[in-house]
Protein backbone atom coordinates (compact mmCIF):
# COMPACT_ATOMS: atom_id res chain seq x y z
CA UNK A 1 0.00 0.00 0.00
CA UNK A 2 1.63 3.37 -1.18
CA UNK A 3 2.06 5.72 1.76
CA UNK A 4 2.22 9.55 1.22
CA UNK A 5 4.96 11.58 2.73
CA UNK A 6 4.02 13.80 5.71
CA UNK A 7 3.78 17.17 5.62
CA UNK A 8 5.88 19.02 7.87
CA UNK A 9 5.46 21.72 7.02
CA UNK A 10 2.46 23.19 4.82
CA UNK A 11 4.18 26.12 3.74
CA UNK A 12 7.64 25.20 2.88
CA UNK A 13 6.50 22.01 1.29
CA UNK A 14 3.66 23.89 -0.84
CA UNK A 15 1.06 21.55 0.65
CA UNK A 16 -2.34 22.91 1.71
CA UNK A 17 -0.94 26.44 2.02
CA UNK A 18 -1.33 28.13 5.52
CA UNK A 19 -1.96 31.65 5.87
CA UNK A 20 0.80 33.28 4.32
CA UNK A 21 0.99 37.45 5.10
CA UNK A 22 3.46 39.35 3.32
CA UNK A 23 4.33 43.14 4.35
CA UNK A 24 6.59 46.19 3.53
CA UNK A 25 5.80 47.92 6.35
CA UNK A 26 7.12 48.98 8.50
CA UNK A 27 10.40 46.90 6.69
CA UNK A 28 9.69 43.31 4.90
CA UNK A 29 8.17 40.84 6.95
CA UNK A 30 6.00 37.58 6.36
CA UNK A 31 3.85 36.30 9.02
CA UNK A 32 2.72 32.81 8.50
CA UNK A 33 -0.13 31.19 10.79
CA UNK A 34 -0.32 27.24 10.59
CA UNK A 35 3.22 27.06 9.37
CA UNK A 36 4.14 23.52 10.35
CA UNK A 37 1.80 20.53 11.23
CA UNK A 38 -0.06 21.50 14.14
CA UNK A 39 0.54 17.58 15.59
CA UNK A 40 4.43 18.51 15.01
CA UNK A 41 3.94 21.86 16.87
CA UNK A 42 2.18 20.60 19.87
CA UNK A 43 4.61 17.64 20.02
CA UNK A 44 7.48 20.54 20.26
CA UNK A 45 5.88 21.86 23.18
CA UNK A 46 5.06 19.05 24.91
CA UNK A 47 9.02 18.17 24.54
CA UNK A 48 10.03 21.55 25.86
CA UNK A 49 7.86 21.26 28.97
CA UNK A 50 9.15 18.50 29.90
CA UNK A 51 12.96 19.54 29.37
CA UNK A 52 12.16 23.01 31.01
CA UNK A 53 14.63 21.90 33.78
CA UNK A 54 17.45 22.34 31.20
CA UNK A 55 16.44 25.91 30.31
CA UNK A 56 18.74 27.50 33.31
CA UNK A 57 20.24 30.44 30.90
CA UNK A 58 18.57 33.65 32.07
CA UNK A 59 18.86 36.83 29.83
CA UNK A 60 16.65 39.85 28.70
CA UNK A 61 14.98 39.50 32.18
CA UNK A 62 13.18 36.48 31.98
CA UNK A 63 14.23 34.63 28.70
CA UNK A 64 15.57 31.17 29.34
CA UNK A 65 17.27 30.12 26.40
CA UNK A 66 19.45 26.95 25.39
CA UNK A 67 21.32 27.53 21.75
CA UNK A 68 22.28 25.17 19.19
CA UNK A 69 26.11 25.54 20.01
CA UNK A 70 25.54 24.47 23.87
CA UNK A 71 25.76 21.29 24.99
CA UNK A 72 22.29 20.98 26.64
CA UNK A 73 21.53 21.46 23.10
CA UNK A 74 21.64 18.38 22.34
CA UNK A 75 19.91 16.79 25.75
CA UNK A 76 16.69 18.87 24.40
CA UNK A 77 17.42 16.97 20.83
CA UNK A 78 19.12 13.69 21.65
CA UNK A 79 15.92 11.40 21.90
CA UNK A 80 15.22 12.11 17.99
CA UNK A 81 12.01 14.03 18.94
CA UNK A 82 9.96 16.40 17.31
CA UNK A 83 12.49 19.20 18.35
CA UNK A 84 15.11 17.94 16.61
CA UNK A 85 12.66 17.49 13.44
CA UNK A 86 11.81 20.96 13.58
CA UNK A 87 15.27 22.17 13.83
CA UNK A 88 16.83 20.17 11.54
CA UNK A 89 14.18 21.13 9.15
CA UNK A 90 14.54 24.75 9.57
CA UNK A 91 18.30 24.26 9.33
CA UNK A 92 18.06 23.21 5.77
CA UNK A 93 19.50 25.84 3.90
CA UNK A 94 16.54 25.37 0.83
CA UNK A 95 13.77 27.20 2.68
CA UNK A 96 16.59 29.90 2.92
CA UNK A 97 16.12 30.53 -0.56
CA UNK A 98 12.66 30.15 -0.19
CA UNK A 99 12.51 32.59 1.82
CA UNK A 100 14.54 34.84 -0.18
CA UNK A 101 12.08 34.94 -3.17
CA UNK A 102 9.59 37.12 -0.95
CA UNK A 103 12.51 39.91 0.45
CA UNK A 104 14.45 40.19 -3.05
CA UNK A 105 14.60 43.88 -1.58
CA UNK A 106 16.69 43.51 0.79
CA UNK A 107 18.49 39.93 0.41
CA UNK A 108 22.10 40.03 -1.14
CA UNK A 109 23.57 37.20 -3.15
CA UNK A 110 24.89 34.92 -0.70
CA UNK A 111 26.36 31.22 -1.54
CA UNK A 112 24.80 28.04 -0.10
CA UNK A 113 27.82 27.02 1.43
CA UNK A 114 28.81 30.52 2.98
CA UNK A 115 25.47 29.55 4.75
CA UNK A 116 26.05 29.38 8.92
CA UNK A 117 22.84 28.26 11.11
CA UNK A 118 21.99 29.92 14.60
CA UNK A 119 19.39 28.42 16.34
CA UNK A 120 17.30 28.39 20.08
CA UNK A 121 14.79 27.14 21.98
CA UNK A 122 13.42 29.44 24.63
CA UNK A 123 10.87 29.89 27.07
CA UNK A 124 9.53 33.75 27.62
CA UNK A 125 8.78 34.41 32.00
CA UNK A 126 7.95 37.26 34.08
CA UNK A 127 10.06 39.98 33.44
CA UNK A 128 10.94 39.06 29.67
CA UNK A 129 11.50 42.11 27.37
CA UNK A 130 13.39 43.64 24.76
CA UNK A 131 14.42 46.69 23.85
CA UNK A 132 13.76 48.05 19.88
CA UNK A 133 16.59 46.65 17.81
CA UNK A 134 18.39 45.24 14.47
CA UNK A 135 20.12 42.22 14.72
CA UNK A 136 24.16 41.88 13.82
CA UNK A 137 24.77 42.15 10.70
CA UNK A 138 26.12 38.66 10.16
CA UNK A 139 22.20 37.63 10.26
CA UNK A 140 20.19 37.51 7.24
CA UNK A 141 17.19 36.12 7.58
CA UNK A 142 15.39 36.00 10.77
CA UNK A 143 12.57 34.01 12.63
CA UNK A 144 10.55 33.55 15.29
CA UNK A 145 8.14 30.53 15.81
CA UNK A 146 5.85 30.50 18.27
CA UNK A 147 4.53 27.08 19.95
CA UNK A 148 1.91 28.38 22.40
CA UNK A 149 -0.71 31.20 22.60
CA UNK A 150 0.02 34.01 25.12
CA UNK A 151 -1.83 37.64 25.77
CA UNK A 152 1.86 39.32 26.91
CA UNK A 153 5.14 39.77 24.84
CA UNK A 154 3.76 40.33 21.74
CA UNK A 155 6.56 40.81 18.91
CA UNK A 156 6.37 45.00 18.17
CA UNK A 157 7.97 46.14 15.10
CA UNK A 158 9.18 49.96 14.94
CA UNK A 159 10.65 52.67 12.61
CA UNK A 160 12.42 56.18 13.08
CA UNK A 161 9.95 59.14 13.31
CA UNK A 162 10.01 61.61 10.29
CA UNK A 163 13.00 63.66 9.63
CA UNK A 164 15.44 61.73 11.38
CA UNK A 165 18.81 61.82 9.70
CA UNK A 166 18.76 58.71 7.83
CA UNK A 167 21.52 57.16 10.08
CA UNK A 168 20.24 53.54 10.98
CA UNK A 169 21.51 52.49 14.60
CA UNK A 170 21.67 49.06 15.62
CA UNK A 171 20.05 50.44 19.07
CA UNK A 172 18.44 53.23 18.32
CA UNK A 173 17.27 55.59 21.23
CA UNK A 174 13.29 55.35 21.87
CA UNK A 175 13.13 59.32 21.65
CA UNK A 176 13.65 58.63 17.82
CA UNK A 177 11.51 55.68 16.79
CA UNK A 178 8.19 54.74 17.22
CA UNK A 179 5.62 51.81 17.29
CA UNK A 180 4.45 50.83 14.06
CA UNK A 181 2.91 47.42 14.49
CA UNK A 182 1.95 44.81 16.94
CA UNK A 183 1.98 40.96 16.06
CA UNK A 184 0.24 38.63 18.68
CA UNK A 185 1.22 35.83 19.68
CA UNK A 186 -0.24 32.39 18.40
CA UNK A 187 0.68 28.53 18.53
CA UNK A 188 2.04 27.62 15.00
CA UNK A 189 2.97 31.27 14.16
CA UNK A 190 5.81 32.01 12.28
CA UNK A 191 7.73 35.46 11.54
CA UNK A 192 10.26 35.76 9.04
CA UNK A 193 12.20 39.06 7.99
CA UNK A 194 15.30 40.31 6.44
CA UNK A 195 17.86 41.87 8.31
CA UNK A 196 17.54 44.86 6.91
CA UNK A 197 19.29 48.56 8.16
CA UNK A 198 15.74 49.00 9.32
CA UNK A 199 14.27 45.76 10.82
CA UNK A 200 13.66 47.13 14.06
CA UNK A 201 12.04 44.61 16.55
CA UNK A 202 11.20 44.23 19.92
CA UNK A 203 9.23 42.52 23.03
CA UNK A 204 6.93 44.23 25.12
CA UNK A 205 7.79 42.90 29.03
CA UNK A 206 5.57 39.69 30.52
CA UNK A 207 4.32 41.19 33.53
CA UNK A 208 2.16 38.03 34.61
CA UNK A 209 3.83 35.15 36.43
CA UNK A 210 1.79 32.88 34.79
CA UNK A 211 2.19 33.17 32.08
CA UNK A 212 5.18 31.42 29.78
CA UNK A 213 6.16 31.73 26.26
CA UNK A 214 7.24 28.74 24.19
CA UNK A 215 9.51 29.94 21.10
CA UNK A 216 12.23 29.43 18.84
CA UNK A 217 14.78 31.98 17.15
CA UNK A 218 16.35 31.16 14.55
CA UNK A 219 18.79 33.01 11.13
CA UNK A 220 20.51 32.05 8.14
CA UNK A 221 24.12 33.56 8.64
CA UNK A 222 27.36 34.35 6.69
Amino acid sequence: MYNKKKIISHFFDNNKMPVANYYEYPFEHLVVDNCFSPNLIKKVLTNLKLKERLFDKKVMGGRFIVRNDKEDFKKIINDKNSTLKLYKYLKNSKNFYKLKMFFQKSIPKVKTNKLKFYFDYSIGKKGYFREPHRDSDSRVIIFLGYFNKTNEGSLNLYKYKKNHNKIYERRPKMSKIELAKKIEIKSNRFIFFPNSQNSYHAVSKIKSDKIKRYFCYGSYCV
